[in-house]
């Protein structure tokens, strides 16, 4: 009985260590984080397992084999050790628990204009977060002392080579620990402009030639006075455009361009 009394004395202690470890360290660091990776590292059937061995060592070697008195102490202490180990990830179980509850996960899922799944997206958020990869899609793991007042976050999501882009505005509850599921549809990015000037061949700069985007002809403008243009490109930046220039007494010429890029385009219109 002194022995049973003794394991049950060592189990109040490690339930009581791994509490205080829960109060005292933050989630994601130190010796919590360490406890915890040891205790997920015990298969699930490896706890009820122990408690079986235990028992059986303690019924064959008690009633079986009948050891002496000091054998005896050491068949307690071997199936105290390992009762003690099965009962690592039930603690551990309880305490990821208790962490969880503190931290927002939310599952992110990028899908295409067509609506299919992207893998190769640039993911993140409006309060920070690392987005983790994950088989599927993306995770965040936001702490709750991180929630804004209104709950309200927004997730971004971009596909650079595809040239698509899209977000979604997600509404955290009052209380955390429960996952979130979000799905961001990318959309072609059609945001930014192109702009630049036209000349003649002499350099002499065009004010009043007939600029417009291919396929945007209800959009055509005139150059200024100092031949500037600047229209929507209707595509995104880096995005190849091909732009229309004519004016009276030109040839009407067609000039392909970076849309949204630091370099103007420089129009060189030549005489007929």
């Amino acid at each position: 009985m002194r022995a049973v009394k003794q394991l049950g004395i060592s189990a109040a202690v490690l339930l009581g260590a791994g509490a205080a470890l829960a109060a005292n360290d933050t989630p994601g660091s130190g010796v919590l984080t360490a406890f915890l990776k040891f205790g997920e590292g015990i298969p699930k059937q490896w706890s009820l397992a122990a408690f079986a061995i235990a028992a059986l060592v303690l019924i064959i070697s008690m009633i079986v084999v009948k050891p002496s008195v000091g054998a005896q102490k050491l068949v307690w202490v071997f199936a105290g050790a390992i009762t003690l180990l099965g009962l690592v990830p039930i603690i551990v179980s309880a305490l990821s628990g208790s962490s969880a509850a503190s931290i927002y996960r939310i599952r992110v899922t990028v899908v295409s204009p067509e609506k299919m799944p992207v893998e190769d997206a640039k993911v993140w958020s409006t309060i920070g977060g690392e987005a983790k990869k994950v088989g599927g899609g993306w995770e965040f793991d936001v702490p709750a002392a991180n929630r804004p007042a209104d709950g309200k976050l927004t997730v971004f999501a971009e596909q650079s080579n595809a040239f698509t882009a899209g977000e979604k505005e997600i509404v955290l509850g009052a209380d955390a620990g429960i996952a979130i599921a979000a799905t961001v549809q990318l959309e072609k990015v059609k945001s930014a402009h192109v702009r630049g000037h036209v000349q003649d061949a002499s350099g002499k700069t065009l004010g009043g030639a007939q600029v417009m985007v291919e396929g945007y002809a209800g959009e055509m403008i005139a150059t200024s006075d100092n031949g500037g243009f600047d229209l929507p490109a209707h595509a995104a930046s880096g995005q190849h455009v091909l732009v229309h220039v004519q004016k009276d007494g030109y040839i009407t010429s067609r000039f392909s361009h970076l849309a949204g890029g630091d370099d103007p385009l420089v129009v060189e219109l030549q005489k007929k």
